[in-house]
């Protein structure tokens, strides 16, 4: 493990994906925003994960540490944590001990620009955007324990969130009201929109979390681009994490991600 950056993660790794992770999909102007032209959601797009928030002196130590973890950095990242008009949001995740996971959210530039990164108590900074192994590894790093359907619903939950591309538009749903769609929808996109409803209205709904042996089938949703996903995820009561995903309808008439 290196000083700064785990197993050099962060140096390494986004040089390579920083151009997609850290583009917000469905941006004009100064402002982040949804595919539709509204204001972007908050971490998840749903109820988020975490809460943004914390005192301005518990932004500005995440802040600090932050910035010192990524001081080696020469991808941008490190500079992008460091402007004050980038916005840190520390997710309530108490089951992650020793861990922080910061969603990192810039409102400047033509785009914006948001990333995922988990921070340890010793200064460590792990990306998370893009890097679903990179979760796993820190679910394993922290000793994580699984001992209640709340908790299960909260480590996919954190999971989907933080793991996103923002390639393209993206966001956990929790019933098929919450799903981005163009605002104006001819008669066929319409038919599209009437069919997948129909398919889907009542399967969707909410993170659920089943205890099943030695820890929990988790059922959640995701919007991502045109495609609705159901992921379902074993956690072992120790913080294993495998997830399934499978596409449940493609090819939404959605605003075109930019």
């Amino acid at each position: 493990m290196g000083r700064r950056t785990r197993d050099g993660s962060v140096a390494v790794v986004l040089a390579t994906v920083l151009a997609t992770v850290l583009a917000l999909t469905g941006c004009t102007g100064d402002e982040p925003q949804g595919p539709d032209g509204t204001a972007a959601p908050s971490a998840s797009g749903t109820a988020a994960a975490g809460t943004p928030g914390g005192t301005a002196d518990e932004e500005t130590d995440v802040r600090t540490r932050l910035t010192q973890a990524l001081q080696d950095d020469t991808t941008g990242l490190g500079d992008l944590v460091a402007k004050d008009d980038t916005s840190l949001t520390v997710l309530d995740t108490p089951w992650l001990d020793g861990w922080q996971v910061v969603d990192v959210l810039s409102r400047s530039g033509a785009h914006g620009a948001r990333a995922y990164l988990a921070l340890s108590d010793e200064g460590v900074a792990t990306l998370l955007t893009g890097r679903t192994d990179a979760y796993v590894d820190l679910l394993t790093e922290a000793g994580v324990q699984v001992d209640d359907e709340g908790t299960a619903a909260a480590v996919v939950e954190t999971y989907l969130d933080s793991t996103r591309t923002f390639r393209q538009w993206s966001q956990r749903i929790a019933s098929f009201d919450d799903v981005q769609l163009r605002p104006t929808l001819d008669d066929a996109a319409q038919a599209t929109v009437d069919a997948a409803r129909a398919q889907l209205a009542t399967e969707i709904g909410p993170t659920t979390a089943q205890p099943r042996g030695d820890g929990f089938d988790v059922e959640a949703w995701m919007q991502d681009g045109d495609v609705l996903v159901r992921h379902d995820v074993r956690v072992t009561s120790d913080g294993e994490l495998s997830d399934r995903p499978s596409t449940q309808v493609s090819g939404l008439p959605v605003p075109i991600s930019r």
